[in-house]
């Protein structure tokens, strides 16, 4: 059974990757310097650290509960642009967030739903 703790990390977790996708768009424009290139590399750091942090999580938590909330990354990823990098939020984007975490919710709702199997 996955604990609570484990899924405050993978949210944790998808917070932070999407920071590192943020630093990504910002050290694009920068391309094709690489290694000076700061938030590119600030970037690579904040997926590295998620993905400890995602690994961590998957020891003790069942990968089938914890894996669908990862997409809530793109919930995070799109409110992060919206607020830092000036992008749109328009209702359709708005709908497809909703979907997300209605799909997530209702994944981790059917993995604790035990379900037996009659075999003849």
């Amino acid at each position: 059974m996955t604990k609570l703790g484990d899924v405050c990390l993978v949210i944790f977790c998808t917070i932070v990757t999407s920071l590192g996708q943020l630093f990504w768009k910002i050290g694009a424009k920068s391309l094709p310097v690489i290694f000076t290139n700061w938030p590119l590399l600030i970037g690579f750091c904040f997926h590295i650290i998620a993905a400890f942090i995602l690994i961590h999580s998957f020891k003790t938590g069942e990968v089938s509960v914890l894996f669908p909330m990862y997409a809530t990354n793109y919930v995070w990823v799109s409110l992060l642009a919206y607020h830092f990098l000036g992008e749109s939020l328009n209702y359709l984007k708005i709908s497809g967030m909703v979907v997300v975490i209605f799909g997530v919710i209702a994944l981790s709702v059917g993995a604790h739903k035990h379900t037996q199997v009659v075999t003849p």
